[in-house]
């Protein structure tokens, strides 16, 4: 459900920008525009996976890796079609019978999770695999690695206000925000107010039975989306995800 209602926000944000104002603001209105100095974060972020694969230190700043990705040329903040892609290159790798496809399906798939080990549903999907074949990876690393990521998003805010308003960089993390916090979905009301959008979501207490509106933070997405939309067709490419 929360994915669906991403998707039309997304397609009503790009289709129509002038919806609904928020009445409440922040105290400052910090500059969430996607970062495009590429040549800073690219390498800084690369740097990072491969502290992480070797060393997978205590001390890895989870907030600042997700900074670097989120400002890297190739940030996703959907993953729909990383995870597809990923998903083909394991057929490849565990029923090909072609030795020079297999090898090609390996280097592309350690790709696409290198680039966006700090995407969390890329990180589940690997997880996910890596439980099925060693061959994807090791589990241990990519449960630390999500919890990491995770642990970021939950520290980030406590949900109550726009002000409080959890911070996510995914659409992913907004869906694992609300399994975490043993919350029931109810319903989405998807808002922006000048260049900060933000969803609030009415949920349940699945614990306590108490409802109340969840408040979370969306601009990261958004301006990677509002950047990619300046794209020929993107409006449609959107439709077909």
């Amino acid at each position: 459900m929360t994915r669906y209602l991403y998707l039309i926000f997304l397609i009503g944000v790009v289709l129509a920008p002038g919806i609904g104002v928020a009445q409440e603001g922040r105290s400052s209105t910090p500059n969430y525009q996607h970062d495009s100095r590429s040549y800073i974060h690219n390498p800084k972020y690369q740097g990072m996976v491969r502290r992480a694969l070797k060393y997978q230190p205590e001390d890895f700043r989870f907030g600042k890796f997700r900074m670097h990705y989120k400002n890297t040329t190739w940030y996703d903040p959907v993953a729909d079609k990383l995870r597809e892609e990923m998903l083909a290159h394991a057929f490849t790798i565990l029923y090909s019978e072609d030795s020079v496809a297999i090898r090609d399906a390996k280097e592309k798939y350690k790709q696409i999770v290198s680039d966006h080990m700090a995407n969390v549903g890329v990180v589940i999907e690997a997880l996910a695999l890596a439980r099925e074949d060693k061959r994807f990876g090791d589990t241990e690393f990519f449960r630390w690695m999500s919890s990491g990521l995770m642990q970021v998003v939950l520290k980030s805010g406590d949900g109550r206000s726009l002000r409080g308003a959890y911070n996510v960089n995914t659409l992913d993390e907004e869906t694992l925000l609300i399994h975490h916090l043993n919350l029931k979905l109810i319903k989405t009301d998807a808002r922006h107010s000048s260049r900060i959008y933000y969803n609030m979501h009415l949920v349940r207490d699945l614990i306590s039975g108490e409802e109340f509106t969840l408040f979370v933070d969306v601009t990261h997405p958004f301006a990677k989306i509002e950047e990619d939309a300046k794209e020929p067709n993107y409006a449609i490419k959107i439709l077909r995800q």
